[in-house]
């Protein structure tokens, strides 16, 4: 008979997932399930006495995912796993999608699912928060007075457009900062007023699989580029299948926290991005990155990436 030493589910989230040890004199036979979906089935022998299954955490991964949407319910970014020896249940959890730990959250307690404690919102920019539970948004003046509050996120995973303009339309303008309350997590969101002409909006898909949109302080640089073949004709050499592949370069500005930082690096990272282009979200793929990580006077300086336009079923490549 198999006994569980380690348990492999300390937190609630994939990316804080450990090892799984089990006792055991005997082979045993693990199967993982998703509700009655049989995601592993194999066996296992002892050595010394003892079993490690290990890599749960990246079979787990490929089941939860989110969607890449300013407002509505995330559906697949968790879901209820049943880990049985011998096809005896040892436990049943239900996880949420993480593709690494966070520092922030070493206990595993998120309950609005982005990296850090604190961020930053523009008005009339996008902001979509992912909440695990209902929650309150609490708005005040520089002085710290509550000026409005109003519910967010619902029972269940759930995506809002945290816009200041779409929460408190009759007085976000007379608002510094946000606190976010939800289960027990709290989010402050400054309110930046200032004016950028030329900021680009990002929508991406962060360390936990939710929505989450970052905008530029400067203008995009686009370098022209292109794909070819190059062949002879004739004995003159010209270009064949020609392929647009512009390269846009942005730069995120000064950062002033950490927590601002792992923000962006998650953006940088993210395995699904789109662009805000002409009121369309557009998606891009990101090509290369440049970290500046200045320390001095608390500054982290900025992060600068580059991208071109993901090539789509319908009309192929667009530029911007």
């Amino acid at each position: 008979m198999a006994t569980l030493t380690q348990h492999p589910c300390p937190t609630k989230f994939v990316g804080d997932m450990q090892d799984m040890i089990l006792t055991s004199a005997d082979s045993v036979e693990f199967q993982l399930k998703q509700a009655e979906t049989l995601v592993l089935k194999e066996t296992y022998n002892p050595a010394n006495g003892s079993i490690r299954i290990g890599g749960l955490d990246k079979v787990i991964d490929t089941c939860l995912y989110g969607e890449l949407k300013e407002i509505g319910g995330q559906d697949f970014i968790s879901a209820s796993f049943n880990f049985l020896v011998d096809g005896t249940s040892v436990f049943t959890n239900t996880l949420y999608a993480s593709h690494q730990r966070n520092a922030f959250d070493a206990a595993g307690a998120k309950m609005i699912l982005t990296h850090g404690l604190i961020d930053v919102c523009r008005p009339g920019t996008p902001h979509p928060l992912t909440f695990l539970a209902s929650g309150t948004a609490i708005l005040y003046d520089k002085e710290g007075n509550e000026i409005n509050s109003c519910s967010v996120g619902s029972v269940t995973p759930y995506t809002d457009n945290c816009d200041p303009e779409q929460l408190f339309p009759t007085n976000f303008h007379l608002g510094a900062y946000i606190v976010y309350n939800c289960g027990g997590d709290t989010l402050k969101t400054f309110i930046d007023h200032r004016d950028y002409p030329d900021a680009t909006s990002f929508l991406f898909l962060n360390m936990y699989d939710a929505p989450e949109v970052l905008s530029t302080k400067v203008a995009l640089v686009v370098k022209p580029q292109s794909t070819d073949d190059i062949g002879t004709s004739f004995g003159e050499d010209r270009k064949y299948h020609i392929t647009q592949a512009d390269e846009y370069n942005a730069e995120s500005g000064a950062l002033y926290t950490r927590a601002e930082y792992a923000q962006w690096r998650d953006l940088v990272m993210s395995r699904k991005v789109q662009v805000l282009w002409d009121g369309r979200w557009l998606p891009i793929i990101i090509t290369k990155t440049n970290y500046s990580h200045t320390l001095r006077k608390g500054s982290f300086g900025g992060i600068g990436f580059s991208f071109r336009m993901a090539r789509q079923r319908d009309n192929g490549m667009i530029t911007i």
